[in-house]
């Protein structure tokens, strides 16, 4: 973080094919999977619920949130910009 607000910058993250954990490093907390990941080769992605124990697959309306971790598919190297 640059301490300016409004648009704070991007984040590059570089996926590689397979499976990837990742955080989601952004203040949108209301962007959906399909939005966020909108041009990434993706078929999956996945979290952990603490509360019920189990790893859940999201659909593409299910929400990302900043400071949960992901498991994301990707069937290519790609890089996943993510807009502060």
């Amino acid at each position: 973080l640059n301490g300016r607000s409004g648009n704070l910058g991007t984040t590059n993250i570089t996926l590689h094919k397979g499976w990837n954990l990742v955080g989601y490093p952004s203040i949108n907390v209301t962007i959906t999977v399909a939005d966020a990941l909108s041009g990434i080769p993706y078929k999956y992605v996945q979290l952990y619920n603490v509360s019920s124990g189990h790893v859940e697959t999201l659909g593409s309306t299910d929400i990302l949130k900043p400071g949960n971790g992901y498991w994301i598919y990707v069937t290519e190297d790609c890089a996943w910009s993510v807009k502060w």
